[in-house]
């Protein structure tokens, strides 16, 4: 038993990814250097994306990405359908959808009627909100 545990201390640790500190809640880890075991944690903080920054993996705000423009739909009234008008002159827009309680919803159908208005569609009456991104 002890030659087990020696040939898999000698052996298989020294292939394991290893972190010399305890890395805060809700981080990335990021491998850093040449070694496949320096590993170092990255925080991203709300409304950013794990993006390359000066040749460095760190958080990027989500409005600094190639110049996108954000915009938060709120429909306190349940429809079947919700017409959002962002005016930013696109029709590269990806929009997610959350009900009252914050929960990611699916809709039916998602339309892009012109480059200012978008269409979602649900099969019964919804209420809660939706963010939109535009890209130029």
């Amino acid at each position: 038993m002890a030659a087990e545990f020696e040939n898999f201390v000698q052996q298989e640790l020294p292939r394991r990814p290893y972190v010399t500190t305890n890395p805060a809640q809700e981080t990335v880890p990021v491998r850093r250097g040449p070694g496949p075991r320096q590993l170092e944690f990255v925080d991203i903080q709300e409304g950013e994306v794990l993006g390359k920054s000066g040749g460095v993996i760190t958080g990027i705000s989500i409005l600094e990405v190639g110049n996108c423009k954000g915009l938060a739909y709120e429909k306190p009234v349940a429809a079947s359908v919700w017409t959002i008008a962002h005016m930013k002159n696109t029709i590269n827009v990806q929009i997610t959808v959350y009900d009252e309680e914050g929960s990611i919803i699916f809709p039916d159908k998602v339309s892009i009627i012109d480059s200012d208005n978008v269409q979602v569609s649900f099969a019964g009456a919804q209420a809660g909100r939706a963010v939109l991104i535009m890209f130029p």
